[in-house]
C-alpha cells in the first residue's frame, strides 16, 4: 500500500503523493461477517459503501505495507453499518473488530505491529 511519506521519500512532490495515496473513492465490500470475506481497505482515505448491514472490511497488515504511525480514515457513507477487522493476530482498542455506524468517521492509527487505536465520531 502506497503511503504519502514513502512516495515523498522517493522524491515525488507532496501534491502528487497526496493524489496517489489518498484514495477516497467508494470501497464496496465483497463479503460480510468474517475476516476471511473482508475487503482490504485500499488507501489512507476510505469511503465505505456498505450494501448490506455489517459488510466486512480489513485494515492492512504490516506485511501489506502498513507501518507504525500510519493513519487510516474510514467514512461509512451508506445507511447501514460496516465492520472493520484488524488483521489476524491484531486488535484495535483491544478488539478484533470495530463497527462503524452509518454516516460516521473512524480514524485508525497503527500503534505497534499488532495494535491499532481508533476514534469514532459521535
Amino acid at each position: 500500500m502506497s503511503r504519502q511519506r514513502d512516495l515523498m521519500g522517493a522524491g515525488i512532490s507532496a501534491g502528487a503523493t497526496k493524489a496517489i495515496a489518498s484514495g477516497g473513492a467508494a470501497v464496496v465490500s465483497t463479503g460480510t461477517g468474517s475476516i476471511g470475506a473482508a475487503t482490504l481497505l485500499p488507501g489512507e482515505t476510505n469511503n465505505l459503501s456498505a450494501a448490506a448491514s455489517l459488510d466486512a472490511y480489513l485494515l492492512p497488515s504490516t506485511t501489506q505495507g502498513s507501518a507504525i504511525g500510519d493513519c487510516i480514515y474510514v467514512w461509512c457513507s451508506s445507511s447501514t453499518s460496516a465492520v472493520v477487522y484488524a488483521g489476524t493476530g491484531e486488535t484495535s482498542n483491544n478488539s478484533a473488530t470495530v463497527t462503524v455506524a452509518q454516516y460516521k468517521l473512524c480514524i485508525f492509527k497503527r500503534i505497534s505491529a499488532t495494535q491499532w487505536g481508533h476514534i469514532i465520531t459521535p
